[in-house]
């Protein structure tokens, strides 16, 4: 639902733009400084920017229009940012004197721009397709292109070298307004549709509509994790999923989901479409049934809880078949390593010396990584099978109705070690936010099953130290999502349990590792 609120801050915005191109031109035309009124326009922009944030609150506070307001402060934020750019243009002009027969040129620029701002102001009032958007913001292109070869002409002449390059500058300026321009279009759109939107994603919804042969009715997912923009779609017959996001991680997801497809079609999405441009991705999905089991988690009713970790046991020892193939050692410190800075950018207490936990004294995080990660180098590789790569909770779904358990956001999957996907799952169930006594319970039964199912399925891979290898990727993945954490007290208890993992192994030899052991005593402590 759209808001009800007025949209004249967005028209007052408009026309402060145009005054602005206005006094642009008659400068071009009659050398009449346009600072003043660029500058006017620009505190003008200012004020319409605070106005359509009082007037959009109660729609900020109404999930049903909060969305499409949020587009339409996007599209302000992008005409504001314009404004600015255009009054840069004028401090440019009073500080340095422009070409000639550059100045007699930009006319030819501003007449598209002023095209491109009339459209954007009608698609408030009425819809406009994402092709018809982008091919107003192209046909700036063309005049920049000229502006370009101009100077690039008289550049290569050598004639003065250091005015020239000061004219770029000024050209330069003016390139950059399609920053802006695009985020007030993708803001525009994000109103239209009532869900986030990327104008190179939107431009395939055509084709990929096409494909799917039906008109594409767009309803957001909330929440999700994997990057990529999620909605659910209904084209008339069928419900099913539509992501946008990046070409390459999109292509990669593609890719992995037709190739565990072809081996077991019942356990992924199947793919209806897919379409790329350069930079930006879509890809419509079917809509798997069931829910996730983060979902199943926090439910009146454990049992599809845990009928969903057996369906996905079962899953996983059909897929994890082994081959003769070794698999890349994950290489957990290194990995927490990388994610350090992100780390203690969010809690930056994490950051000191000797830790006491309990009665116990923890050397410093960096330096438990330093042993651990020489103690990573003496594990054997086990065999390698096909891994998901970001098996959380929230990338598994199942149906309690027709016992069918679906995996999804495979664009990390790839043969390797499995048991990265395993302490990723139980890192998964410990770090969430939930602190009631019943759903602690269930975390730890959970993690106590996986770790059973790592016992069962890490033999015939040729582990001889599952637990070992198992508390280290655990430790890994707990101290890593402290960076998602902001309840000061659930990302302590994370990075207090990663660093006794850390400890109860740094100290470990070569020959100890198969007989250490997992204490899930340790999964009981609850707030």
């Amino acid at each position: 639902m759209k808001p009800t609120t007025p949209l004249a801050p967005l028209h007052f915005s408009f026309a402060a733009l145009h005054r602005q191109l206005e006094a642009l031109g008659r400068w071009c035309l009659q050398q009449t400084d346009p600072d003043p009124v660029l500058q006017q326009a620009r505190l003008a922009l200012d004020t319409q920017q605070v106005a359509l944030w009082d007037l959009l609150g109660p729609d900020l506070a109404d999930d049903s229009r909060r969305m499409p307001a949020l587009g339409l402060i996007q599209l302000q934020l992008g005409l504001r940012a314009c404004g600015l750019q255009l009054a840069e243009q004028g401090q440019l002009i009073r500080r340095g004197k422009l070409l000639k027969s550059l100045r007699k040129r930009l006319p030819a620029f501003f007449a598209p721009l002023q095209h491109l701002l009339r459209r954007l102001e009608e698609g408030v009032e009425q819809s406009l397709s994402p092709e018809e958007l982008n091919k107003a913001l192209q046909a700036l292109a063309p005049p920049l292109q000229s502006l370009h070869r101009l100077l690039d002409k008289r550049f290569k002449s050598g004639q003065n070298a250091p005015f020239i390059l000061r004219q770029y500058q000024w050209l330069w300026q003016l390139e950059a307004l399609d920053g802006p321009l695009t985020q007030a279009i993708e803001g525009l759109m994000t109103w239209q549709l009532g869900s986030p939107q990327r104008l190179e994603a939107a431009i395939l919804f055509k084709p990929l509509s096409d494909q799917v042969k039906g008109e594409l009715h767009f309803e957001p997912i909330p929440h999700t994790r994997s990057g990529a923009l999620v909605h659910e779609v209904a084209d008339g017959e069928q419900s099913i999923i539509v992501k946008q996001g990046t070409a390459e991680k999109l292509a990669q997801e593609h890719k992995q989901l037709q190739q565990w497809a072809r081996r077991w079609p019942e356990r992924v999405p199947e793919v209806l479409a897919f379409k790329r441009n350069r930079k930006q991705a879509v890809m419509a999905l079917t809509s798997a049934p069931g829910e996730t089991l983060e979902h199943w988690l926090l439910a009146d009713d454990e049992s599809a809880l845990y009928s969903g970790l057996a369906a996905l046991f079962a899953a996983l020892d059909e897929i994890w078949q082994p081959g003769k193939k070794r698999a890349e050692p994950p290489r957990f410190m290194a990995q927490l390593r990388r994610r350090l800075p992100d780390i203690y950018r969010v809690h930056p207490e994490f950051k000191k010396g000797l830790q006491g936990i309990g009665e116990a004294n923890i050397p410093t995080l960096e330096k438990l990584i330093e042993r651990c990660e020489r103690l990573e180098r003496k594990f054997a590789p086990v065999l390698a099978v096909p891994i998901h790569g970001d098996l959380n909770i929230d990338n598994v779904l199942y149906d309690p109705d027709s016992d069918t358990l679906t995996l999804i956001d495979l664009n990390r999957a790839s043969e390797g070690d499995y048991i990265q996907d395993l302490a990723i799952l139980m890192a998964s169930f410990y770090r969430t936010p939930n602190y009631q006594r019943t759903v602690r319970r269930r975390i730890v039964n959970a993690m106590s099953r996986v770790h059973r199912f790592a016992h069962h399925v890490g033999p015939r891979l040729e582990d001889p130290a599952i637990d070992a290898r198992l508390a280290l990727g655990l430790a890994r993945g707990l101290i890593t999502s402290t960076r998602f954490v902001y309840e000061p007290w659930h990302a302590q208890r994370l990075l207090e349990l990663g660093q006794v993992l850390l400890a109860s192994l740094a100290r470990m030899k070569r020959k100890d590792l198969p007989r250490y052991t997992l204490d899930e005593a340790l999964f009981h402590e609850h707030p």
